[in-house]
């Protein structure tokens, strides 16, 4: 089964939903600023987790 063919028509498949990441992120300085003034985010702490 192919991904980008319709299996039903063979025609081109669209995704209907938005990427989860764009790259062009006009708000990324705003939304982390906001989380570290909420205490949401801490970039002085170290992470649990340590590869």
């Amino acid at each position: 089964m192919s991904k980008d063919k319709c299996p039903v028509c063979g025609g081109e498949l669209i995704v209907p939903h938005p990427p989860r990441f764009s790259p062009i992120d006009k708000y990324v300085e705003q939304r982390l600023r906001m989380k570290m003034e909420k205490g949401v985010l801490n970039l002085e702490e170290k992470p649990s987790y340590y590869p």
